[in-house]
């Protein structure tokens, strides 16, 4: 049963609410009639919801999504864009929304109802997990509108897709469907439109029952060393490794011992 968090908030662009005794949160684009475009207000509200989110103890993954079939967002609103590109740069980290989603501390799937452009589609990529609907699509148009990318699309694509398909998609601006992003490594599923949000929610939930400290540790150590050469991405997991162990001390080992010997595929870790 998902509660709503904001149900008050009518003037808002963004809806919340949350499932699973609220260790999953559903934050939602909510301008489907603009096709979900980001305005300056709705990127403040998304980077101090997610900012705000650290604190929840309950808090265990988060999905973010768009309304509707047709948009996930179709990128900054240029017709609302008054200030963003004169004055919204640079940002300070904690009002920067990509910047809150990616060193959001627990996972965040991304659930892409529909076309990602752009400033959308840079949003989908601060997420850890991109989960797509078949009506999905995305497009690169920074180079067709004159708009110079500043939420790490130039670089990311390039490391995720290799540089000459990334390459293609700035120059071109051309569109990918989803099954050719799927094809290319940049989602990893494409379901129907009426099952992506049931499997979005199927995986936070698993994600839910992991032990809570390992889950947070391993996102910050895949990202630490996803910017780190190989040699020193192991040489970080192997420090971050002893020193969990060395503060692990006697007690919660046993527990760790026990919840192995017990373990089951539906269990949730005591950890």
């Amino acid at each position: 049963q998902a509660e709503e968090l904001n149900p008050g908030a009518a003037m808002s662009q963004i809806s919340h609410s949350t499932e699973a005794d609220g260790a999953i949160h559903i934050v939602t684009l909510n301008r489907p009639d603009a096709q979900n475009a980001l305005t300056m207000d709705m990127m403040n509200e998304i980077a101090t919801l997610f900012h705000g989110l650290r604190d929840d103890k309950k808090v265990r993954a988060v999905i973010l999504t768009g309304a509707g079939e047709k948009a996930f967002s179709a990128g900054v609103d240029l017709l609302k864009a008054d200030g963003i590109f004169t004055s919204y740069f640079p940002t300070p980290l904690e009002k920067d929304p990509r910047v809150q989603i990616e060193t959001f501390p627990w996972p965040v799937i991304c659930a892409v109802n529909g076309f990602a452009i752009t400033g959308g589609f840079e949003l989908a990529l601060a997420c850890d997990i991109l989960i797509a609907s078949e009506n999905a699509s995305f497009a690169d148009t920074h180079s067709k509108f004159g708009i110079a990318p500043a939420w790490g699309l130039s670089q990311k694509l390039a490391r995720s897709l290799g540089p000459s398909r990334a390459k293609e998609l700035h120059f071109s601006g051309r569109f990918i469907g989803a099954k050719e992003a799927m094809a290319w490594g940049l989602v990893n599923r494409v379901l129907p439109p009426q099952q992506l949000m049931p499997h979005c929610l199927d995986l936070a939930k698993e994600m839910s029952k992991m032990n809570p400290t390992m889950l947070r540790m391993m996102k910050q150590t895949v990202n630490d060393g996803y910017g780190m050469s190989f040699k020193d991405g192991c040489e970080n997991e192997q420090n971050v490794a002893y020193k969990y162990y060395k503060e692990m001390g006697a007690e919660l080992f046993e527990k760790m011992k026990a919840f192995i010997m017990s373990r089951s595929k539906g269990a949730k870790s005591k950890l």
